[in-house]
């Protein structure tokens, strides 16, 4: 990406996997990061209790 032109890198998108949210602040220190849209709703699904799931999916608007 930098060899075609790519100067500053504004925002990473990424899972939750451990040590990103540090390596991404160590190498890119103004670039903004925000979890995955898919892995957040995954995550949602398996941490949560199924009535408090089903009610923040409704209210977020999730599919599935």
């Amino acid at each position: 990406m930098v060899t075609r032109g790519l100067k500053r890198v504004l925002i990473f998108v990424t899972d939750d996997f451990p040590g990103v949210k540090e390596i991404i602040k160590k190498l890119y220190p103004f670039a903004d990061h925000q979890l995955c849209f898919l892995h957040m709703q995954r995550n949602l699904r398996i941490d949560l209790p199924k009535k408090v799931y089903s009610e923040i999916k409704s209210s977020l608007s999730l599919p599935g």
